[in-house]
């Protein structure tokens, strides 16, 4: 897994920047773009990546294991991904 360190590291070796900052600034405007757009649009398209959409997951009711007592589960957000059918992972 990629942490978000080494990922700032592979931005400032591409883009040819000379300072850690500097590309941690290119990093956080990225993810905030993506953020703003989750929550403005509802989903983001990443070309040769896939597909990231803000779906309601909905609520339940489910039991407590300790208990004999079912208790209700509320709505919640959650995010689904689909690969873009033109991704091709390396191996």
């Amino acid at each position: 897994m990629i942490r978000k360190r080494n990922l700032i590291k592979k931005i400032q070796k591409r883009m040819g920047l000379k300072s850690f900052r500097e590309a941690k600034e290119v990093y956080e405007i990225v993810t905030d773009e993506m953020v703003n757009g989750l929550n403005e649009e509802g989903a983001i398209k990443i070309e040769g990546i896939g597909i990231i959409k803000k779906v309601i997951k909905p609520g339940r009711e489910i039991k407590v294991p300790t208990k004999e007592e079912k208790i209700t589960v509320e709505d919640r957000e959650g995010l689904s991904f689909k690969e873009d059918s033109s991704y091709k992972p390396k191996r």
